[in-house]
């Protein structure tokens, strides 16, 4: 029985009971004495399974990890951190094209996991590249904390997108850098849904010179075929737009599907100093 269901049969139950379904899920309910030290977040098109979490929110002990994984699918999903990041990631399973987190570092087709570990108390808020309304949150507590869960009844329960059910691969606009502290890092915006050879996007960047590097993917099947790249300079704050047209293996490779998925990963690096940040984002482009 799912949670969303097992909700609903205890809310029932308790009106019968003449407690009122509103007392049944509003409220504080103890989880346990101490938070667990792992946990589980799996990709699911389009949307995230959370075993035991309360609104895409799971807790664990600090020292814990969680393992994320897409095991299988239509689309490309990855678990990019807005925020502080986890202690340590590694993935293992998949294409393993950089660093992470992210994990994946770009969105990936079906096949990868890995496991994050979370040594600092605190809440890590996560969210996928390629779909921003696929949001989670780990709460890391101190070991032996314990924990209380609020749910209300105007709340989504685990396992309940808030997106189009009929939700295509690619939707939405990526914008780089939610947190609080991210107003002195490069943001990047790339329209997620682009047609035709050239893509397009912008990236503000702090004061000072600097150079934007940006360089597009294909994604298929867990592999990257570079099929295009741009390198230009901005003077100063402000906004630099990017363009960059398909080399001829990407414009066949276009041509014969009529639909891609290109990655495009961002670097940018001011005129003294090692690159700032580097962004991946997540393009379904179509032919015309």
């Amino acid at each position: 029985m799912s949670q969303t269901r097992r909700r609903v049969v205890a809310g029932l139950a308790a009106l019968v009971a003449g407690t009122g379904a509103a007392d049944a899920v509003c409220g504080p309910a103890a989880v346990g004495s101490s938070a667990p030290s792992a946990a589980s977040v799996t990709a699911v098109d389009f949307d995230w399974s959370m075993p035991g979490a309360t609104d895409y929110t799971d807790t664990i002990a600090a020292g814990g990890s969680v393992t994320f994984s897409y095991p299988s699918g239509v689309s490309i999903h990855n678990v990019d951190f807005t925020g502080g990041g986890p202690s340590a990631c590694t993935q293992t399973a998949g294409a393993a094209i950089g660093p992470v987190s992210p994990l994946p570092a770009a969105p990936e087709a079906p096949g990868w996991s890995g496991t994050c570990r979370f040594d600092t108390p605190g809440t890590y808020l996560f969210v996928c590249d390629n779909h921003n309304y696929m949001k989670g949150t780990i709460v890391v507590v101190g070991q032996d904390a314990s924990t209380t869960t609020t749910t209300t009844g105007s709340s989504t329960g685990a396992g309940t997108s808030t997106a189009p059910g009929n939700q295509a691969p690619g939707a939405g606009t990526s914008t780089s850098g939610d947190s609080a502290s991210s107003s002195a890092r490069p943001r990047v915006r790339v329209a997620h849904r682009q047609r035709g050879a050239v893509l397009r996007g912008t990236v503000t960047t702090p004061a000072g010179r600097a150079r934007v590097s940006v360089t597009a993917y294909l994604a298929a099947h867990g592999s990257r075929v570079r099929v295009g790249s741009q390198t230009t300079r901005s003077t100063a704050s402000g906004t630099t737009a990017f363009a960059i047209r398909l080399d001829a293996a990407g414009r066949r490779a276009l041509r014969r599907a009529h639909r891609l998925a290109v990655v495009l990963r961002v670097v940018v690096t001011p005129a003294a100093g090692r690159p700032m940040t580097t962004k991946t984002v997540a393009v379904a482009l179509r032919e015309r």
